[in-house]
């Protein structure tokens, strides 16, 4: 069954000028409105595509209120479920649940891994390869952002 389109009026083209957690502040026949990002209705998910500033959106509205239906550049992607989240953009990528980050895991891991070996390489005799692993961890927190 398909739906007659109406109220196509109700959807426009606008610049995005700010964006603040999830709403984005967006020029609309040289008007500064308010538009939500989240697609989700409840406070404990969420899905978000926050788009860069100075690009545009296909903004929609309904029940007086401005939602961004799609957006022509991303900035970032954000999607929650009760305490996990993820996040990432062309910069980094976070992974989290709860207070626990993967990024900080992973870092935990690398030195305690580093730790352990250099105990043993200290009972042996033998000189801990210190810099690989300290390259291990830049590489990480390039991945996961500083």
């Amino acid at each position: 069954m398909f739906v007659k389109a109406r109220n196509i009026d109700n959807l426009t083209i606008a610049k995005v000028i700010d964006v603040q957690d999830d709403v984005c502040t967006v020029l609309i026949d040289e008007l500064e409105m308010s538009a939500q990002l989240q697609s989700v209705l409840n406070d404990s998910s969420k899905f978000v595509v926050v788009p860069k500033v100075g690009s545009y959106v296909l903004a929609g509205i309904a029940a007086s209120r401005w939602y961004v239906l799609s957006v022509s550049e991303i900035e970032k992607v954000v999607c929650k479920i009760d305490t996990t989240e993820i996040a990432f953009s062309s910069e980094s990528i976070s992974i989290k649940k709860g207070n626990e980050t993967l990024k900080g895991l992973l870092n935990s891991l690398v030195t305690e891994i580093q730790t352990s070996f250099a105990q043993i390489n200290a009972a042996i005799g033998v000189p801990a390869n210190t810099p690989n692993y300290a390259n291990i961890i830049t590489k990480i927190n390039g991945l996961f952002g500083v």
